[in-house]
């Protein structure tokens, strides 16, 4: 019979798992290609149907996000293949 201690540290394991999944390994990448500026004006919203959802704060700056799109998300691809896309929306920041 198990340990209550084994039991227990097995619970938090599996708590843990889910909460480091993939949107963790999306945000570490997603931070380490943008520059400290751009990342101030951005949020991560998650991630449907493979599709990367980031809200900006200004039109400037979608407009900006928009032009590097194709490099973000190549970049991105490179480490986490499953996201096909990348939508930008102004939002709250």
């Amino acid at each position: 019979m198990e340990n209550i201690k084994d039991v227990v540290y097995q619970v938090f394991e599996k708590i843990v798992q889910k909460r480091t999944g993939p949107q963790d390994k999306i945000e570490e990448v997603w931070l380490n290609i943008l520059k400290e500026e751009e990342r101030r004006h951005l949020k991560l919203r998650g991630v449907k149907n493979n599709i990367l959802f980031v809200d900006v704060d200004s039109s400037a700056g979608l407009f900006q996000m928009q032009t590097k799109k194709g490099k973000l998300l190549k970049t991105l691809q490179e480490q986490i293949p499953e996201i096909k896309s990348i939508s930008f929306n102004i939002g709250k920041v």
